[in-house]
Protein backbone atom coordinates (compact mmCIF):
# COMPACT_ATOMS: atom_id res chain seq x y z
CA UNK A 1 0.00 0.00 0.00
CA UNK A 2 1.27 3.52 -0.63
CA UNK A 3 0.28 6.60 0.20
CA UNK A 4 1.51 10.08 0.03
CA UNK A 5 -0.20 11.18 3.00
CA UNK A 6 0.65 10.41 6.80
CA UNK A 7 -2.37 10.45 8.69
CA UNK A 8 -2.51 13.03 11.96
CA UNK A 9 -0.94 11.76 15.10
CA UNK A 10 -2.01 9.72 17.85
CA UNK A 11 -2.59 12.86 20.18
CA UNK A 12 -4.40 14.86 17.65
CA UNK A 13 -6.54 11.89 17.12
CA UNK A 14 -7.37 11.11 20.31
CA UNK A 15 -8.56 15.03 20.97
CA UNK A 16 -10.64 14.84 17.84
CA UNK A 17 -12.16 11.56 19.07
CA UNK A 18 -12.76 13.14 22.40
CA UNK A 19 -14.59 16.35 20.96
CA UNK A 20 -16.63 14.73 18.97
CA UNK A 21 -18.16 12.55 21.65
CA UNK A 22 -18.85 15.11 23.80
CA UNK A 23 -21.31 16.60 20.79
CA UNK A 24 -22.13 12.68 20.20
CA UNK A 25 -23.35 12.23 23.99
CA UNK A 26 -25.23 15.35 23.49
CA UNK A 27 -26.92 14.33 20.46
CA UNK A 28 -27.61 11.28 21.76
CA UNK A 29 -29.27 12.83 24.82
CA UNK A 30 -31.33 15.17 22.99
CA UNK A 31 -32.51 12.57 20.78
CA UNK A 32 -34.03 9.96 23.98
CA UNK A 33 -35.85 12.75 25.01
CA UNK A 34 -37.38 13.69 22.29
CA UNK A 35 -37.62 9.88 21.38
CA UNK A 36 -39.47 10.03 24.67
CA UNK A 37 -42.16 12.32 23.71
CA UNK A 38 -43.36 10.56 20.38
CA UNK A 39 -45.46 7.46 21.38
CA UNK A 40 -44.67 5.76 18.42
CA UNK A 41 -40.85 5.26 19.52
CA UNK A 42 -40.10 3.05 22.42
CA UNK A 43 -37.86 4.19 24.39
CA UNK A 44 -36.82 0.63 25.62
CA UNK A 45 -35.10 -2.32 24.50
CA UNK A 46 -33.53 -3.22 20.91
CA UNK A 47 -35.52 -1.06 18.69
CA UNK A 48 -34.66 1.97 20.47
CA UNK A 49 -31.24 0.63 20.28
CA UNK A 50 -30.90 0.54 16.90
CA UNK A 51 -32.84 3.45 16.08
CA UNK A 52 -30.17 5.40 18.23
CA UNK A 53 -27.40 3.37 16.44
CA UNK A 54 -28.96 4.52 13.17
CA UNK A 55 -28.95 8.20 14.47
CA UNK A 56 -24.81 8.26 14.69
CA UNK A 57 -24.58 6.59 11.89
CA UNK A 58 -26.49 9.47 9.84
CA UNK A 59 -24.60 11.77 11.89
CA UNK A 60 -21.20 10.62 11.09
CA UNK A 61 -21.81 9.57 7.67
CA UNK A 62 -23.63 12.92 7.26
CA UNK A 63 -20.99 14.99 8.07
CA UNK A 64 -17.95 12.97 6.37
CA UNK A 65 -19.91 13.46 3.07
CA UNK A 66 -21.13 16.55 2.70
CA UNK A 67 -18.43 18.49 4.72
CA UNK A 68 -15.35 15.98 4.74
CA UNK A 69 -15.07 16.52 8.66
CA UNK A 70 -17.63 16.28 12.09
CA UNK A 71 -17.38 19.29 14.40
CA UNK A 72 -14.09 17.95 16.57
CA UNK A 73 -12.38 17.47 13.08
CA UNK A 74 -13.53 21.03 12.22
CA UNK A 75 -12.29 22.56 15.36
CA UNK A 76 -8.71 20.89 15.13
CA UNK A 77 -8.68 21.87 11.37
CA UNK A 78 -8.62 17.86 10.22
CA UNK A 79 -10.39 16.23 7.31
CA UNK A 80 -11.43 12.83 6.18
CA UNK A 81 -10.31 11.98 2.36
CA UNK A 82 -9.60 8.81 0.53
CA UNK A 83 -6.02 7.28 0.12
CA UNK A 84 -6.10 8.74 -3.27
CA UNK A 85 -6.83 12.18 -2.27
CA UNK A 86 -10.32 12.45 -3.33
CA UNK A 87 -13.49 12.65 -1.35
CA UNK A 88 -14.89 9.17 0.00
CA UNK A 89 -17.40 7.14 -1.30
CA UNK A 90 -20.38 6.40 0.77
CA UNK A 91 -19.03 2.85 1.43
CA UNK A 92 -16.08 3.80 2.43
CA UNK A 93 -17.36 6.16 5.34
CA UNK A 94 -20.03 2.92 5.90
CA UNK A 95 -16.73 0.92 6.68
CA UNK A 96 -14.97 2.92 8.26
CA UNK A 97 -17.66 3.82 11.12
CA UNK A 98 -18.02 0.05 11.10
CA UNK A 99 -14.29 -0.25 11.37
CA UNK A 100 -14.42 2.94 14.02
CA UNK A 101 -17.26 0.68 16.28
CA UNK A 102 -14.64 -2.14 16.24
CA UNK A 103 -12.17 0.15 17.74
CA UNK A 104 -14.04 0.70 20.03
CA UNK A 105 -15.13 -2.03 21.31
CA UNK A 106 -11.42 -3.17 21.15
CA UNK A 107 -10.89 -0.85 24.56
CA UNK A 108 -9.41 2.13 22.11
CA UNK A 109 -6.38 -1.06 20.40
CA UNK A 110 -7.22 -0.47 17.22
CA UNK A 111 -6.81 3.51 17.54
CA UNK A 112 -3.65 2.93 19.23
CA UNK A 113 -2.41 0.66 16.16
CA UNK A 114 -1.62 4.28 14.31
CA UNK A 115 1.42 4.60 16.75
CA UNK A 116 3.38 1.58 15.04
CA UNK A 117 2.23 2.09 11.97
CA UNK A 118 4.48 4.58 9.76
CA UNK A 119 1.83 6.40 8.26
CA UNK A 120 -0.22 6.75 11.51
CA UNK A 121 -2.74 4.97 10.10
CA UNK A 122 -5.36 3.18 12.40
CA UNK A 123 -7.30 0.28 11.98
CA UNK A 124 -10.44 2.30 10.52
CA UNK A 125 -8.40 3.99 8.48
CA UNK A 126 -6.59 0.96 6.50
CA UNK A 127 -9.97 -1.07 6.67
CA UNK A 128 -12.01 2.10 4.95
CA UNK A 129 -9.25 3.20 2.71
CA UNK A 130 -9.60 6.44 4.32
CA UNK A 131 -7.35 9.23 6.41
CA UNK A 132 -7.52 11.91 8.51
CA UNK A 133 -5.50 14.96 7.37
CA UNK A 134 -4.42 17.97 8.68
CA UNK A 135 -6.23 20.85 6.68
CA UNK A 136 -4.26 23.27 4.99
CA UNK A 137 -5.50 26.62 4.74
CA UNK A 138 -5.93 26.82 1.05
CA UNK A 139 -8.69 23.74 1.51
Amino acid sequence: MSIKIKGIGILKKSVVIMYDTLIVVALLLVTTMVASFIPIIPDKGIFFQVFLFLVLLFYFIWFWHYGGQTTGMLAWKVHLISFDGKKPTLKQLIIRFMASILCWLSLGAGFLYSIFNKNNLALNDILSKTILEKKNEQQ
